[in-house]
Formats: C-alpha cells, structure tokens, sequence
C-alpha cells in the first residue's frame, strides 16, 4: 500500500511526527539549573507564601533551604527572625549581614543544642 503526500492521514502523521520533535528538542534544551531545587525533603509553605520553621530533626542543609524563601543563597536577619535566639552575630563571621550555607550550618549545630 502506498501513501501519497497529499492524503489526510499522511499530512496527519508528519504533523504528528513535526510536533514530537520539536517537543523533545524543547524537553532537551531545558537547563535543569534554571529551577534549582534542594536535595531530599520538598520545601513547604503555608498559605501566606512565608517558609514554615524548620524542626529540631532537620539538618542544616534542609533548615537552609526551608527559610531561604527568596532563593538568593544566603540567609538575612529577618528571615531567621521566626527562630527564638539565633546567634546570627555570631554565626555572621564575615560580617556581611548575611549567613551562606556553611555559615548557617555552623551555627546551626550550636543553635539547635542550646535548644
């Protein structure tokens, strides 16, 4: 049997297959980096957009990424603001006004014993 260009389900099928490409080619050329996400648990929110506190049981890693809601890579004063006694001074050792990761994690084991 021989299929002529011209013919319905032949001009179906090439759409079909144009269509297909062009959304592998789209799926292939997503950077995956252009949506960070942190490793192991989801972030969770409550309905006010704010991060919800991080719990004792969490590491540093997860608590970092639960309160970093503006996905800038550090940490200010006022998002820590929720967590009762913080050494933020001390942990800031560049005095930056700001905690990174490494900065916060080293606080965060000296945090979370006084608790």
């Amino acid at each position: 049997m021989k299929i002529h260009s011209n013919s319905t389900p032949a001009r179906l099928l090439l759409a079909l297959c144009i269509a297909g490409g062009a959304a592998s080619v789209s799926a292939q050329t997503t950077n995956p980096s252009d949506n960070p996400r942190p490793p192991g648990m989801p972030l969770a929110s409550p309905p006010t957009g704010a991060a919800l506190s991080p719990t004792p049981f969490e590491p540093a890693d997860h608590a970092f990424a639960r309160l970093d809601t503006t996905r800038r890579g550090f940490l200010t004063r006022d998002q820590l603001g929720a967590l009762e006694r913080f050494p933020f001074d001390e942990a800031d050792i560049d005095g930056d006004g700001r905690l990174n990761a490494g900065e916060f994690a080293n606080a965060w084991g000296r945090y979370m014993s006084r608790k």
